[in-house]
């Protein structure tokens, strides 16, 4: 009888050495009833429309999980640095972030296309949001983020790009020439082919950039105008965009994302929606708040549509030379610009 006693309990101890490890290896998720607190940071400085409406995610999410998470938002610099929103969530400093992908393109260059390329991305928010999809984008988005201990929760837009706001006059391709321009990534490569300077400074520097002429000119979404006051130091908007939408994210320490049970995350999810819908609807306002002649005129800025036969050329010239030199650049790439072609290029 002792023997079928030892038998057993030595069974059990056996089976509690593998099982136990095992358990502690897997996140542990909340205790019922208990508030989980999250920080989260944006990239972006007060004045932009995505940064203002992120509380509308916080509150999304408080509301959808019955009070069992809550989250801090804060603007870019108010944690971290604005430009370390990536690597703090990837660690865990911060719980979450909102950011744009693109911003993030030397380290995992897939993000780039979050921006669009440069006459990419047209058409309605509808029409490009269903490309995005069947192009299979979202799923290469989050697998780059995730490499880095991430999870991309979802995706809302900024408006259109690049929102070109000048001092000085540019109605025809050839006064971009010699024109001082805050731009970054293949959009100040296009400027500089059509033989404008290009240089960068953080968006919330760009203000006082533009103010004591550091820059003659700069590229943002639609929100700087107005939201980020930059209709007190322009004198010009130039149309038309090269993009008609582009992207951001919502972003997760994966860590913190799986320890969350099955109903917060999906809680977690819907208010992302509910901020994408808030994006969109404020950004597509303001598309059409500054483009009115008789606001811009009140704002004291211009409306410049620069001809179309400068438009096609500047487009042939971005086709030809732009999309095919990020390709080099990036041979991983490859199938991804191929649909971007086929898409938009032809």
């Amino acid at each position: 009888m002792n023997r079928v006693l030892y038998a057993v309990i030595g069974s059990l101890v056996a089976i509690s050495l593998v099982l136990i490890p095992a358990m502690s290896c897997a996140p542990a998720a909340p205790p019922a009833g208990k508030v989980i607190k999250w920080r989260m940071q944006s990239n972006f400085s007060p004045g932009d429309f995505s940064a203002d409406l992120l509380p509308i995610f916080a509150n999304a999410v408080k509301e959808k999980s019955k009070g069992q998470l809550e989250i801090q938002t804060f603007y870019g610099d108010e944690v971290v640095p604005a430009m370390e929103v990536w690597p703090s969530v990837e660690k865990g400093i911060i719980e979450a972030g909102q950011t744009c992908g693109a911003l993030w393109g030397t380290t995992e260059p897939m993000l780039l296309f979050e921006a669009g390329m440069p006459f990419s991305f047209r058409g309605t928010y509808k029409d490009v949001r269903k490309a995005i999809d069947d192009m299979g984008l979202m799923d290469v988005w989050k697998a780059a983020y995730a490499k880095h201990n991430i999870h991309m929760v979802d995706i809302h837009c900024y408006g259109p790009y690049a929102v070109l706001c000048s001092k000085k006059p540019i109605r025809t391709i050839d006064d971009f020439k010699g024109v001082k321009i805050r731009a970054i990534l293949w959009w100040g490569d296009l400027y500089k082919m059509i033989g404008a300077s290009p240089g960068y400074v953080p968006g919330g520097e760009t203000y006082m950039a533009l103010k004591m002429g550091t820059f003659d000119a700069a590229v943002y979404s639609i929100d700087c105008i107005r939201g980020m006051k930059w209709h007190e130091v322009m004198d010009y908007l130039i149309l038309p965009w090269w993009v008609d939408w582009y992207f951001g994210d919502i972003i997760v320490n994966a860590n913190a994302w799986d320890s969350l049970p099955d109903d917060l995350k999906q809680a977690v999810q819907d208010a992302a929606k509910v901020y994408a819908d808030a994006n969109l609807k404020r950004y597509t306002e303001e598309i059409d708040i500054v483009t009115n002649k008789a606001k811009a005129k009140e704002l004291g800025y211009e409306i410049i549509t620069l001809p179309q036969a400068d438009v096609n050329k500047i487009r042939d010239l971005t086709i030809a030379n732009i999309w095919p030199g990020m390709g080099k650049a990036y041979p991983d790439l490859a199938p991804i610009f191929d649909k971007f072609k086929q898409r938009w290029g032809e």
